[in-house]
Parts: C-alpha cells; structure tokens; sequence
C-alpha cells in the first residue's frame, strides 16, 4: 500500500526471488515518510506458487499487522509517543513485479522469467482504517 498524493507512506509485501531447493523469503517494509530501513525477512514454510495463499495488513491507529495465511509474522507498534514514525496518510493498494536487484534474486541468479506472464490475482479489500 503506498500513498498516491505525493506523500511517501508505504507498507509492503515483497516475495525475494530464490533458487531451487531454497525457501522463498518475504520481506515486510514499512516506510514512513519516503524512510524506509524498516525490512524484515521471513521465510516461508510452503511455496507461495503452488497454491493460492492469503497475505493482510491490519493498519489501525495501534499497530500494523502483516499476516500470512491468517496468522501474524510481524507486528509494528504505534511508538509515536517516543519519537517513532508511523504511517498517517491515506494510501491505496498497488501490486507490481518488479525484477529486483541482485540482493532480492539470489545474487541476480532468479531473475523473472516473463515467458509465464501475465499472472493473474485476487486482491480482496476488506476494512479499512
């Protein structure tokens, strides 16, 4: 999600290329004012394209939530009374694919293939903050 009036707000999903036999890693980005170095890294416990799986965001005025498959794999708190960012403008849900740089494929070794595109997705709304 990412704002779209000029502000610089973003909370993300990012799925890091990989070779076989290794784990696909997510990454979860929170950007708070075009700052971001906010990255965490999971991996994940089943391959992300062989089924279809569910990834949300709980945003609300207490903490941000990301989810995988319905269950919390990170959790960042409102610290704004400490002096924390967080997120505070409207954004809008994008989705891209992005053929990253050499850090986000495995050292530029699991670069997309576009021959299977175009991929198709479901991207269900549900609430809002």
């Amino acid at each position: 999600m990412s704002e779209n009036n000029g502000g610089n707000d973003e909370l993300d999903f990012g799925f890091l290329g990989n070779r076989e036999g290794k784990p696909v890693s997510l990454q979860t980005n929170v950007f708070i004012d075009g700052v971001g170095g906010r990255e965490q890294k999971i991996h994940l416990w089943f391959d992300p394209t062989a089924h279809f799986h569910t990834y949300k965001i709980l945003w609300n005025p207490d903490q941000i939530v990301f989810y995988v498959e319905d269950i919390p794999v990170r959790v960042f708190r409102n610290r704004r009374n400490v002096g924390i960012g967080y997120p505070s403008h409207p954004m809008q849900i994008q989705a891209s694919l992005w053929d990253g740089s050499d850090w986000a494929t495995d050292g530029g070794r699991t670069k997309i293939n576009w021959a299977y595109a175009p991929k198709n997705a479901i991207l269900p709304i549900i609430g809002g903050m």
